[in-house]
């Protein structure tokens, strides 16, 4: 019969960030066998997916199937953060909305936003239509009112165009295009404004192109093989002798 550690998942549960090695005290019971959790000591903090992740490896081995699902499934509900959305704004941002639904007014001075990207602690990277004198603005909410508190504008990259429209966050990277040109940045973890070398890996020589040029606004979007996709539209609207003459 396996002994399930109720009171150390009670433990974790009382704290949701992080769990010092004093509150890991409970003792695991598989019939005969015993274990007791353990944490290096020091002053670096475990996160609580860390020790969840690590429970349900630890348990796996020595359950038998149904067991096994059991003690899963409840370590992981146990671990589970409840998400508190901020409450929307009273006039929900001057939008009529479905009934059940909420709106936050997040930041309502960026500039000509075209698409934006959403990190995964919740910084927001939206990419503006140009880019003089900067075209990537940053957002960050401090204090979890779902307003920005700190908006930084920042890009050290060439923009001949007007008409930058894509920004996606990808294996590390942060990608932007120009009318032209798709670029990326390396991310540096927990740093707001990414100032660091801009790497162009695509141009499209547009104006030189025998067609013409219209609706060159390049969204972007890659897939876990690392291949980027850039649609665009036609040279022109309807494919008329003379553009836009009825």
């Amino acid at each position: 019969m396996i002994g399930f550690p109720f009171s150390f998942l009670r433990s974790l549960r009382l704290y949701p960030w992080s769990v010092s090695p004093q509150t890991t005290t409970s003792w695991v019971n598989f019939g005969r066998w015993r274990h007791r959790p353990r944490i290096r000591r020091g002053t670096r903090s475990h996160s609580l997916r860390t020790l969840c992740d690590s429970f349900v490896s630890f348990v796996s081995p020595f359950a038998s199937t149904r067991s096994a699902i059991l003690i899963i499934s409840v370590a992981l509900l146990s671990c589970e953060k409840k998400i508190e959305l901020p409450k929307g704004d009273a006039d929900n941002g001057g939008l009529v909305v479905p009934d059940g639904f909420e709106v936050v007014v997040v930041a309502d001075s960026t500039g000509s936003a075209r698409h934006m990207a959403v990190a995964d602690n919740g910084d927001i990277y939206v990419k503006l239509r140009g880019g003089k004198p900067k075209g990537i603005v940053a957002l960050r909410d401090v204090n979890a009112d779902g307003k920005a508190d700190t908006i930084k504008y920042f890009g050290n990259y060439e923009d001949k165009g007007n008409y930058g429209t894509a920004i996606r966050i990808h294996n590390g990277y942060l990608y932007f295009s120009t009318a032209g040109e798709v670029n990326r940045i390396k991310i540096v973890p927990g740093q707001l404004v990414q100032d660091g070398a801009v790497e162009t890996i695509v141009i499209d020589d547009y104006k030189n192109d025998k067609h013409g040029y219209e609706h060159i606004a390049k969204p972007i979007a890659l897939d876990e093989a690392g291949n980027l996709y850039v649609p665009y539209g036609s040279p022109g609207d309807v494919c008329q002798k003379l553009n836009r003459v009825p």
